[in-house]
Parts: structure tokens; sequence; C-alpha cells
């Protein structure tokens, strides 16, 4: 009962104090993305380090990211995109809804993040063409090929249509397998965050996670179909979190 006060007094700190940097993230970031992108992303991923500070979140690497391919993540949860994005402050893909948030979609689009719209006809073409452009460029383009978050159901199937833009632009496509650990039962317990972003951020702030993060071997995309890397990157993502793969990848 004392660790169980404890907990509940340090997260209604951390979290007050969160509120305030996030309120403060906002201005800083998303001003400072408005007026100069690169300079932004630099800021967007210091505010990310900083909150993962305050909720105590660790977080622990293997490999490195391959500028300039197109990174492919498994997506457990709302962690994801803070954790990844303060160690790869580049493109990232989002669904289209985040756009028309307050405040967060000016920020998104100011920071360069790319949007894809649910059961729009032509989305996922527009999103690949936009990809690839990114990707000729030599930026680094990061994505959730699940298309949603799949805690507690292994890797489900990754979209394999997207990929598309890593053969486009000629690049490599990078797995990147993220896991969490420190719950007692060795995963993430709580956090449901499609439920409730603030019940999940209130329970990390009690029950501080470890975040691993592992690059993977890149791969190159010619002579391989998308379906294959898509299939192949999955595999390769539930190896290493030793998480089942769930259905099958679709044709594309």
């Amino acid at each position: 009962m004392p660790d169980r006060g404890l907990r509940v007094v340090r997260a209604v700190a951390v979290l007050a104090v969160a509120a305030v940097h996030l309120l403060a993230g906002f201005l800083w970031v998303g001003g400072t993305a408005c007026l100069h992108r690169q300079a932004g992303r630099a800021a967007a991923a210091r505010w990310c380090r900083g909150l993962l500070r305050l909720l105590g979140v660790r977080v622990e690497v293997t490999g490195a990211p391959r500028r300039g391919a197109l990174l492919l993540s498994n997506h457990l949860s709302w962690l994801d995109i803070v954790v990844l994005y303060a160690l790869v402050p580049e493109t990232f893909l989002s669904k289209e809804e985040v756009r028309r948030w307050p405040v967060v979609g000016l920020v998104a689009v100011c920071l360069g993040t790319l949007f894809i719209g649910r059961g729009r006809s032509g989305a996922a073409a527009q999103a690949t063409g936009a990809m690839a452009g990114r990707l000729a460029r030599g930026e680094t383009v990061v994505f959730f090929p699940e298309g949603r978050i799949a805690q507690g159901q292994g890797v489900l199937p990754f979209r394999p249509r997207l990929l598309r833009a890593a053969h486009d632009a000629g690049v490599d496509i990078q797995p990147v397998a993220i896991d969490y650990r420190g719950h007692p039962d060795g995963g993430l317990g709580n956090v449901v965050p499609e439920r409730s972003v603030v019940l999940s951020a209130w329970w990390a702030a009690g029950h501080p996670p470890l975040a691993t993060v592992r690059f993977l071997e890149p791969m190159a995309t010619a002579g391989c179909s998308r379906r294959e890397l898509a299939e192949t990157a999955r595999r390769r993502i539930a190896d290493a979190t030793g998480r089942p793969v769930v259905g099958r990848t679709p044709l594309g």
C-alpha cells in the first residue's frame, strides 16, 4: 500500500509538470518549426527526450537508423511516436485526422509530417508518392505499416502497398522493433493509448517502463516484391520482440 501511495503521488507530480511541458512545447516547437522545419525537428526531438525523462521512460537502443531509408516499426503505444521522434527527427507518416487536431495538427504540418486518409480513394497512392518524393531527396521516412496499434495481439500484417515508396525512390527498407519492459507482467501493462492517452500517461508516470528500440539490418528492395519485403520485415520485428506474427500479409 505505501508503494502504491508513492506511485500515485509521483504520477500526480509528473503529470502536472508534463502538462506545463506540453503547453510550452506547442509554443516552442510549433513556433520554431513554422519558421524553419529542420530547426523545428531538432526542437521536437529535444522536447520528446524531455517528456520521456519526465515520465521516467528509459530508452535502450540497439543499432542505428539508416539515413535516407524507409523505416518500418511495429506499433504498441502513443509512446512509440515520442520514443522514435526522439531518436529519428525526420518525416513521419500519420493518419489524416491528426491534421485536423487543434494546435497538434498545425505543429505536425510545420514539422513536415505526411498524412494518409482512411477509406478515401487514392489516399494510399497519394501518400506513397509523397513518401517517395521525400526519400528521393535523402530524407528518412518513418511509418507504422500495421496501420493501427496492435498491443497484445502480436505483429499484425503490414500494408505492402506503401512500400512502393522505397521501390520508386531506390532506397533501403529498415525494420525497427520497439518493445516495453518494466511492468510485473513483462509487458506494457495498462497502457492502452487508443482508449485513453491520459490514463496511459498516468500509468507510465507511476510505472516507468523501459523502451527497447532495435534498428535492424536494412533490406535492399531490388528484386523483391512489396509483399515479400513487408512479410520479411514483419517477421524480423516479430523475432526481435518475441511477439507472434498474426494474420496474413495482403497482396499489394
